[in-house]
């Protein structure tokens, strides 16, 4: 009877270190396998804050695709936010402002992609299909045209450039204004929109 009494404690003994070193393990593989939140990488960035949005807006000068089939690659140059009106009034004393708002100038550039059909090479091609337009502050989305569907008169004006033959290299560019509530000015950006796409792409920080 001792001998069985004291096989019976060993077995039970062996079965206790023998959960314990399973529960010991299993703890240790779940501390490798699932890391606390807290450490865990951050998601992508940039799936949601694209190259050209409005938090991540491309540089002025900077060449990008309009959209991202288009045939244009385009840029914003040589802004001015502040004394717009007297710079167009000084071009022309016809051009009019509108009481409360002021001009944003600009120039913008297009360039004729690889996005080129071979179809379309050769033939006749309207750079005017991407227009710079200002985002103001107020979310609301300016352009060129004024109310009465006018636009100033300026020096090289980018509503009034020539159509161009479509040949990938080939480069159009010219000056805008347009015309903004002055108090959705500050915080505004400018942009380009594609008239056949729809997209919005952001250059340079927003006014401040």
């Amino acid at each position: 009877m001792k001998y069985l009494k004291f096989f019976a404690a060993a077995t039970l003994s062996a079965l206790v270190l023998v959960g314990c070193s399973d529960s010991t393990s299993s703890s240790a593989e779940k501390s490798v396998t699932e890391a606390p939140a807290a450490s865990r990488p951050p998601a992508d960035k940039a799936a949601s804050d694209p190259e050209g949005s409005a938090s991540h807006p491309y540089a002025f000068g900077t060449l990008a695709p309009s959209s991202p089939k288009s045939r244009w690659d385009v840029t914003v140059t040589e802004t001015i936010v502040t004394g717009g009106s007297e710079v167009i009034l000084a071009e022309n004393p016809y051009n009019e402002v509108k009481e409360g708002s002021a001009y944003v100038l600009g120039r913008m550039t297009s360039v004729v992609n690889e996005n080129l059909p071979s179809a379309d090479a050769g033939e006749p091609s309207s750079p005017t299909s991407v227009m710079p337009v200002f985002i103001g502050s107020d979310g609301r989305i300016y352009d060129t045209w004024n109310d009465d569907n006018s636009s100033v008169v300026l020096e090289e004006s980018w509503t009034g450039q020539s159509d161009i033959i479509a040949k990938t290299g080939i480069e159009s560019t010219g000056r805008f204004a347009i015309q903004v509530p002055s108090a959705a000015i500050p915080g505004g950006q400018f942009a380009t929109r594609n008239q056949v796409e729809g997209t919005v792409v952001y250059f340079g920080e927003p006014v401040n």
